[in-house]
């Protein structure tokens, strides 16, 4: 038979419960030597987001050079911040936290505060059918980034226009595109590609039925039509010509490699991929072009002279890139993620904790708003 569990003992097993730790403030404050947090508060705050914006030294460096609040860090101060590294975001944006917490401090519950501060408490329930109202405006407002600020922008006309027309949804599943961070022109652009994009894979899907016998083509036997097409008929890094046929049908007869690997750079695009010999591609392994034979200056020199042909400037800069080593991987990862990652957080945030959706038996409360990798 348990034992009846006295108010004194509740009381003090819910002193013990941990809601919030502020792990990564007391680190920056270790770095930086700062016992308080109250009297730097600023500067905390600075390289907080610094940390989380910035993927390289250099860019840190450029960073607090350009900010008055950290201009008074010493070099040894510097170097401490260096060696953290932060690439999350939180719920509520620093100003929010601002207007939000001194309520709290004098005693107010979180939606008390919230109201106060001039918010819903969407954990309470506050949410409308449209992402509108002053709690999306100031969200907005705290972007600071242009690009994930247009793309906010326009992912929430685009939901707001789909619930118009066919009403609130049951369930909301995010999967974001970078053709959201663009304006309408390069939008527009980009839609036009693609419409041509879709009729010339149509039309290479139909060639490849009837004149190489493949029956159900496939995105990877497109894909290796087209670099074959721009490469002339040749592997890219040996020079040697390539005969179609074997690499329609024969999969350990030549592949598609990123020319900087896909884990050190995170570009997928048509610019980043070649179509070679299996074996060459094995033997590059984890390496870029000039990694794998540039130490040959006799093969360099070939291999500079036989891509030079490429109409494409992007691909043929890719290919002849000489320094691609720790911080640069790091400043192309930084560049090719960072923006989504962020426009993700926001754009789930905003859907979790404003939009108001449609009952739905199949998907719980907390599940009707997800996001998918795109």
């Amino acid at each position: 038979m348990s034992a009846t569990l006295t108010i004194p003992d509740l009381i003090a097993t819910s002193e013990k419960t941990v809601f919030l730790t502020m792990a990564n403030s007391y680190k920056i404050r270790q770095a930086l030597g700062y016992l308080d947090a109250a009297n730097h508060s600023a500067v905390i705050d600075a390289v907080a987001w610094c940390l989380s914006i910035c993927k390289s030294d250099k860019r840190i460096d450029e960073y607090i050079a350009n900010h008055s609040e950290l201009s008074t860090l010493t070099v040894e101060q510097k170097t401490a911040v260096k060696k953290l590294n932060f690439d999350k975001f939180g719920h509520l944006s620093i100003r929010a936290m601002q207007r939000i917490i001194p309520y709290l401090q004098a005693g107010k519950r979180y939606d008390e505060a919230c109201h106060l501060a001039g918010f819903a408490d969407n954990r309470m329930g506050y949410k409308t059918k449209y992402l509108t109202g002053s709690a999306v405006d100031e969200v907005m407002a705290n972007i600071t980034s242009p690009v994930v600020k247009r793309a906010v922008n326009q992912s929430v006309r685009v939901i707001n226009a789909i619930i118009k027309r066919y009403g609130s949804p049951q369930f909301v599943a995010l999967e974001l595109g970078r053709e959201l961070a663009r304006d309408y022109q390069e939008r527009r652009k980009i839609e036009k590609q693609q419409i041509a994009n879709a009729e010339n894979n149509q039309a290479v899907a139909e060639k490849l039925q009837k004149e190489f016998g493949v029956l159900q083509p496939r995105g990877v036997d497109i894909l290796k039509y087209k670099l074959y097409e721009e490469q002339a008929g040749k592997c890219l890094y040996s020079g040697k010509p390539l005969v179609l046929y074997q690499v329609l049908h024969d999969p350990t007869y030549a592949q598609i490699d990123h020319i900087l690997p896909f884990s050190r750079s995170m570009d997928d695009s048509f610019n980043n991929k070649a179509l070679v010999y299996a074996s060459e591609n094995q033997n590059k392994g984890n390496r870029t072009p000039y990694e794998y034979f540039g130490s040959d200056t006799q093969r360099w020199v070939a291999f500079t002279q036989q891509v030079a042909f490429l109409r494409n400037p992007k691909k043929r800069a890719n290919l002849l890139k000489e320094n691609f080593g720790e911080e640069q991987s790091k400043e192309w990862i930084a560049r090719n993620l960072h923006d989504t990652q962020y426009l993700s957080r926001v754009l789930l945030n905003l859907c979790q904790d404003h939009l108001l959706l449609a009952p739905s038996k199949k998907y719980k409360t907390k599940g009707q708003v997800r996001s998918v990798n795109g």
